[in-house]
């Protein structure tokens, strides 16, 4: 069996559940559904994507837990 797990076809997924066997399941096209399609259908067009303004680069320590002015490094006393 463990052959026939690395070269599942697109489309499977092998189930494992609690003290069950294994099973290998034919996975369900979402897009076929009609619910799904229905719901498609009514959703509003999606907005205009926000623009870039450049890469964000985080604080690595915000200054609230630095003591003192903060300049000193969060385990300096100083």
């Amino acid at each position: 069996m463990t052959g026939n797990i690395r070269q599942l076809p697109a489309g499977f997924a092998l189930v494992i559940r609690g003290g069950c066997a294994p099973v290998i399941a034919r996975l369900p096209r979402a897009w076929r559904n009609p619910a799904y399609r229905r719901a498609r259908r009514q959703l509003p067009a999606p907005a205009e994507p926000a623009r870039a303004r450049g890469p964000f680069i985080p604080d690595p320590v915000p200054a609230g837990l630095i003591p003192g002015e903060g300049t000193g490094l969060p385990w300096s006393l100083t």
